[in-house]
């Protein structure tokens, strides 16, 4: 090669080098303004003047819940430990950058117009409270063909964004059929009227300066990046394992099956010696329907509604007899007493066979020690002993995973807020 090629060659290179070293800081510029701007969105700080904005504009539109909210010291100290959580994951995910893809600021956007439709309303009502939006008004929004494309855009990264966290939780909890026949009107219907007042909303400068609709904006955007975080790391760092749930059960012996057979056994041998049949149902059955009723289940017609293993049973026994042995079902066992039978011939000139049966239901599952009548006025669910030891393994994992990010996070809140 000439000396005049080669030094051609070489400032070829350096050229190169030059252009390559130029476009790497470029990048690391780039990613540090990145960084720089999501931590400069992250909400690190409220006041106790914050929070009781935060209460009293929840109060605007949901007055129960504000009300549970400060209700007691301890509930007002369980809500701010709730909000230190939220900002705490929602730092965490800010900087990783989640909610930052189509489908999550898509999902964003759903509860954000939802949000400021509801406060605008409120807004709206207090001037007016006898306002509300028309039917053609509703109808007008889809006089707009862009809104069709936006409600299935959004309606599709709403499941996208749930069926994505319920894969990463290994979970069905979240995951909803999407809406159909009366379920999807209804859909567009909340869909188009949270469109029109949000645009309000979004249209009234002053409106959207203030103070407590920021606040709620904010801590909605929380909830959301929290969840996303949460979801993210759940499969490794909170779902429960085989082995734990193992553990969680042979220290806790009173989700034994087995001492629950036990217990059904003894309340069998005291229906047979003559105690009260519906005294003994209103005191131990577990299934909700007949319990007050002292079990009863009257006039059924035999194969329609009962279930067969009691049928059966109930078809041996005179009225007033009890079955000698304990009735096994998927739903547990049961105590049963025949009450009637009787016979009817139909006009096709076919025997129908009707029963009244008590039973005493001992379910093969547990009431959710997790629910509390605080909570909710609607019974605790039955679940699995399984599903019990799931659930609280993964509440304590879960707190621990949480406890750990609040340690790490700066996020500053108050002891207290006046309301």
């Amino acid at each position: 090669m000439s000396k005049s090629k080669r030094n051609i060659s070489i400032v070829a290179l350096a050229i190169v080098l030059a252009v390559a070293g130029s476009f790497g800081l470029w990048k690391v510029r780039q990613a540090k303004a990145k960084a720089a701007k999501r931590e400069s969105t992250i909400l690190k700080v409220l006041t106790s003047e914050d929070v009781t904005f935060l209460v009293r504009s929840q109060a605007a539109t949901n007055p129960e819940k504000a009300k549970a909210i400060v209700a007691s010291p301890e509930s007002k100290k369980a809500f701010l430990k709730g909000m230190r959580e939220y900002l705490s994951l929602a730092a965490r995910a800010r900087r990783e950058g989640l909610g930052e893809d189509h489908d999550s600021l898509l999902n964003l956007q759903i509860k954000e117009n939802g949000l400021l439709s509801e406060l605008y309303l409120a807004k709206l009502k207090q001037a007016n409270p006898s306002y509300t939006l028309s039917q053609n008004d509703l109808k007008s929004v889809w006089n707009n063909s862009d809104n069709e494309k936006q409600f299935k855009a959004e309606i599709d990264a709403l499941y996208s964004v749930q069926e994505s966290a319920a894969d990463s939780m290994g979970t069905t909890l979240g995951r909803q059929p999407r809406p159909q026949g009366e379920g999807l009107e209804k859909a567009r219907r909340d869909w188009a009227k949270a469109r029109i007042l949000s645009d309000m909303a979004r249209g009234d400068a002053d409106f959207m300066q203030q103070r407590h609709v920021q606040l709620r904006l904010q801590v909605l955007e929380a909830g959301v990046l929290s969840a996303a975080y949460l979801a993210k790391y759940w499969k490794d760092g909170i779902k429960a394992t085989p082995a734990e749930v193992g553990s969680y059960l042979a220290a806790h012996p009173e989700w034994d099956l087995k001492k629950k057979h036990a217990t059904a056994e003894a309340v069998l041998r005291r229906a047979k010696a003559g105690e009260d049949f519906s005294a003994l149902a209103k005191e131990f059955s577990e299934d909700r329907p007949t319990k007050d009723k002292g079990g009863l289940y009257e006039q059924y017609e035999l194969g329609h509604g009962l279930w067969e293993q009691v049928e059966n049973a109930a078809m041996k026994l005179q009225p007033g007899q009890i079955a000698d042995e304990l009735v096994e079902t998927k739903d547990g066992y049961h105590i049963v007493q025949l009450v009637e039978k009787t016979v009817t011939k139909g006009p096709d000139g076919n025997d129908t066979t009707y029963l009244s049966v008590r039973h005493i239901l001992f379910q093969r599952r547990f009431e959710d020690p997790t629910i509390t009548k605080l909570a909710t006025s609607l019974p605790p669910p039955f679940k699995t002993p399984e599903e019990i030891a799931k659930t609280a393994v993964e509440r304590e994992k879960r707190q621990r995973f949480v406890d750990s990010i609040v340690n790490s996070e700066n996020i500053t809140l108050p002891d207290d807020f006046d309301f």
